[in-house]
């Protein structure tokens, strides 16, 4: 990105953080102002205390010491006033980045939300986000703050030789660059260790997971998964210890210079002006030139965080610039699948991948009402497919189309009222046993009789009513008065949750994996009866559903191997028969394998 478009990135996101508050920016503006005019002036005030300590009366230094103390008073209520806006403003402006983000990543396509480039700048956003907030806002007015209190001071010092300021801003500018040479170090090692960073994050969690306690411990992992965060921990963190010690090094060295050429300074003030000069124009003097350096360093530390926040503001909106999933459109509403889904040479591969299409020539069609399994080894592209007639994954060639409509062109918020889902990793949420059944269609009016008969159809009734709390139950046991559940019991909230929803079309993908095979059967049972009129895709690895859907598309590599009921497909003597014999062989009763 270039220097110009990063600096009107930086000046959109700052005009955005004056929306939030108007009245707050005014205030700073206002006190930015004020506050160096009254440490300016409690300099000059300084002197004249100094000046009056030979040659004038007692009254007239009592005066100027409490001309002192007002001005000193004044300048730290003003600091205080200045501290709580920027308290007030802190949280607002966070929250308005961070539900920026949120926002964002709500928008976002499925196939970047899956892509490990954009999850590893999430990452490195996440980090440094609440650096583009009020810190920055502060940087800013810090800078014209101290950019104002060193013009007065460089007026104060108008008398000493000109070299002697050169070298004090000499010194300032060569902490600019040290500073803005260690950040671009400092994001260089963010971009190269956000992968190792996760996998850190991954593991460390490993050790606080409950439903891995037991694996780790009868296996004995906790000294392999220990040994191995402990890698991933000092090879983020060692980069970072080399660069901080470096940075240390430099800034002390040049603080230690600055504080010899001030020495240096003052004893030539002494022995250039003694005895002329007078007690308060040295300390005048002396204070300016302690204080002159002190406000140099403020502006070149707020210019390097401004600096700074250049450096990462890239990054920040090459994620919120990513592309998003197409807005609502009142052309093509989808009220509910009227006639078929039809799939045309369809195609699919993913994003910056070398390897061959995950997805390649796809054809078949779903008609309204009918009952269809897909079924073939892990990696066939069962999942893929899945997730592009939901219309997660737009980027396919070839044609999917609902009643003669491109999925592409529907309108998607319309297009999901009339989807559910239960994919393989369902979402097991910290809420309440109730809420985890009906956030599946939230804007339906509550119907506990809906609920409760949904509850029956999915036999989890019972277990609703031995819960601590009922339904008001929290479903995860990290916090106070929570429960867990078995995986079975889990998979059963996530079916009661697809019901609830009463969609048109329904996808299931593995959707009874952790359930016994008779509790099975009673819920296909269910399932059928409950989907009779609607459309319905199945992706299973257990074949005995396969007996009662209308359809069987069987894939293998990203292809379809063969299609039909499970009577042709059985005769056919291909990979579908010779998956469901192997699974007949564990089972040892075919009758088991099928809903009765």
């Amino acid at each position: 990105m270039s220097n110009i478009s990063t600096i009107k990135k930086f000046l959109s996101l700052v005009y955005s953080h004056y929306r939030n508050s108007k009245l707050g920016f005014a205030g700073l503006i206002l006190l930015s102002i004020s506050i160096p005019v009254l440490q300016n002036t409690h300099l000059y005030v300084t002197e004249k205390i100094g000046n009056s300590l030979l040659s004038e009366g007692l009254s007239t230094i009592i005066i100027l010491l409490l001309v002192q103390s007002i001005v000193f008073i004044t300048s730290q209520v003003l600091l205080m006033v200045n501290k709580l806006i920027e308290n007030k403003l802190t949280p607002q402006i966070l929250f308005s980045l961070e539900q920026t983000l949120i926002n964002k990543l709500a928008r976002l396509k499925m196939i970047s939300l899956e892509d490990s480039h954009t999850y590893n700048k999430l990452i490195t956003v996440r980090r440094v986000i609440p650096q583009l907030g009020m810190p920055l806002i502060s940087s800013i007015f810090s800078f014209f703050q101290s950019l104002l209190m060193v013009s007065g001071m460089i007026y104060i010092l108008r008398n000493l030789h000109w070299s002697i300021i050169c070298i004090l801003i000499s010194f300032s500018v060569l902490n600019f660059f040290v500073t803005r040479m260690f950040n671009k170090l400092q994001l260089s090692i963010f971009d190269k260790t956000s992968e190792t960073i996760r996998m850190k994050e991954y593991v460390s969690q490993l050790f606080y997971n409950r439903a891995l306690a037991g694996e780790l411990k009868i296996f004995n992992l906790h000294h392999f998964f220990s040994g191995k965060w402990s890698n991933l921990f000092w090879g983020v963190e060692e980069p970072n210890i080399s660069l901080s010690n470096k940075r240390t090094y430099l800034i002390y060295s040049i603080q230690m210079g600055i504080n010899l050429v001030q020495l240096a300074m003052l004893l030539i003030l002494i022995i250039t002006s003694y005895p002329v000069i007078s007690v308060g124009s040295f300390l005048l003097v002396s204070q300016a030139i302690v204080q002159f350096q002190g406000r140099a360093n403020e502006i070149i530390n707020s210019f390097a965080h401004i600096h700074q926040s250049l450096v990462y503001i890239p990054t920040y909106f090459e994620l919120i610039n990513l592309p998003e999933e197409k807005p609502a459109s009142r052309t093509n509403e989808f009220n509910g699948l009227k006639h078929q889904i039809s799939i045309t040479n369809l195609s699919f591969k993913y994003k910056n991948s070398n390897e061959k299409s995950v997805l390649s020539n796809i054809n078949f069609s779903i008609k309204k009402g009918e009952k269809i399994a897909i079924v073939g080894h892990n990696g066939s592209g069962k999942t893929t497919l899945l997730k592009c007639l939901m219309g997660l994954y737009d980027n396919f060639e070839g044609e999917i189309n609902y009643d003669g409509i491109s999925i592409n062109q529907l309108d998607i918020q319309t297009f999901r009222k009339k989807v559910g889902v239960i994919f393989q990793s369902f979402g097991k949420y910290p809420l309440s046993f109730e809420e985890n059944i009906i956030l599946s269609d939230i804007s339906k009016p509550h119907d506990r009789n809906n609920i409760n008969n949904i509850l029956t159809e999915c036999k989890i009734f019972e277990l609703s009513k031995n819960l601590r709390y009922g339904h008001n139950t929290i479903l995860s046991p990290e916090f106070m008065n929570g429960t867990d559940l078995s995986g079975g019991e889990w998979q059963k909230i996530a079916l009661a949750r697809m019901y609830y929803k009463d969609a048109d079309v329904i996808f299931l993908d593995e959707p009874t994996s952790a359930i016994d095979p008779i509790s099975e059967n009673e819920i296909f049972e269910k399932f059928f009866s409950f989907s009779k009129d609607k459309t319905s895709i199945v992706l299973t690895h257990r074949l005995g559903i396969c007996r009662k859907v209308d359809k069987i598309i069987v894939m293998e590599n990203g292809t379809i191997k063969e299609m039909g009921d499970h009577e042709s497909l059985m005769n056919n003597d291909g990979l579908y028969r010779k998956i469901y014999e192997s699974q007949m062989h564990w089972y040892g009763d075919e009758k088991q394998l099928a809903p009765a």
